[in-house]
């Protein structure tokens, strides 16, 4: 379906390809993965109408290849009804096979509870109305983010790379030859999750963004790039960025040189910073001069 797909878009752009590509994706995994329970059903109901024939007297050789069939699909679908309770409960005990979807049903259901927002405490006024929630949440993150642009792209997909591999290359490889993407792939999803069940303000939500395939695998090279110099980049009494330390070395640093000047009875002074969602206040027109000052080029 995808190569069929792929081939009938012509010459039109990677990113435009992969928007026209999520329509007949959605219908297929809709008839593929849509509707698990009434198909089963739907299979039961077959198996039961054979077996009643068998039981009263009419059976021939056919009906036993069909119930065989049916069998068949009707397990089919069981595993993917199982796959799916599980891969949406997030559970430690989904790598049993036990066919127990209503367990993961109801955990599911549960994680979907708590991450929805019903509810947030903006501007100490407490704000029910949905509407009124999606407008006070947009207005708060691009007030955060008025000057930053997420150069986040479409969606991801790893089928068919015969198909789609050569297109997808000359897309990573141009923005390295120019620095740039096509003007439409800094399309970003954003997913607010809960830090903690109970949230009631913004500030107790977690943005999640949706990365596209393109955007991974440039920064996964951007990656590979800067861990070359990193450790000339990051000073030695910082713990992280750079491979073999750990974020928690700092704390247990501290707690060594506290109890150090405790058992030498020296006088000290420590202060703690703790600025809030520092990574969110970040602009990249800072990040910018710092990487001109650590001799990197414009691009």
């Amino acid at each position: 379906m995808v190569k069929e797909e792929w081939r009938g878009l012509g010459e039109i752009q990677f990113t435009d390809k992969l928007k026209v590509l999520t329509i007949p994706l959605e219908k297929w995994h809709k008839v593929y993965f849509g509707d698990m329970d009434k198909k089963i059903t739907k299979f039961e109901e077959e198996i039961k109408k054979i077996d009643d024939l068998v039981s009263n007297g009419m059976y021939d050789g056919t009906m036993e290849a069909r119930r065989r069939a049916l069998v068949t699909c009707c397990e089919r679908w069981y595993v993917r009804k199982e796959v799916h309770w599980k891969q949406m409960s997030r559970s430690r005990q989904a790598k049993e096979m036990d066919k127990n979807t209503r367990y993961f049903d109801n955990i599911a259901s549960a994680r979907m509870r708590n991450n929805m927002i019903d509810m947030l405490l903006i501007n100490g006024r407490l704000v029910r109305n949905q509407a009124r929630l999606k407008i006070a949440i947009r207005e708060f993150y691009r007030d955060l983010y008025h000057q930053e642009r997420s150069p986040i792209v479409g969606l991801e997909t790893v089928w068919c790379w015969g198909e789609i591999g050569y297109e997808f290359m000359a897309v990573v490889i141009g923005f390295f030859q120019t620095s740039r993407l096509p003007a439409d792939s800094n399309i970003t999803w954003v997913a607010l999750a809960p830090k903690f069940i109970g949230a009631r303000e913004i500030k107790d939500l977690r943005p999640i963004s949706m990365v596209g395939c393109v955007y991974k695998v440039i920064s996964k090279v951007l990656v590979r790039i800067m861990r070359s110099v990193m450790l000339v980049l990051v000073g030695e009494t910082q713990s992280a960025f750079v491979k073999g330390r750990k974020i928690h070395d700092g704390a247990l640093i501290a707690c060594e040189t506290v109890n150090w000047i405790k058992l030498r009875k020296k006088e000290a002074a420590i202060i703690k910073l703790d600025f809030q969602k520092a990574y969110d206040r970040v602009k990249w027109s800072f990040v910018d001069i710092v990487l001109q000052k650590m001799g990197f080029g414009n691009r």
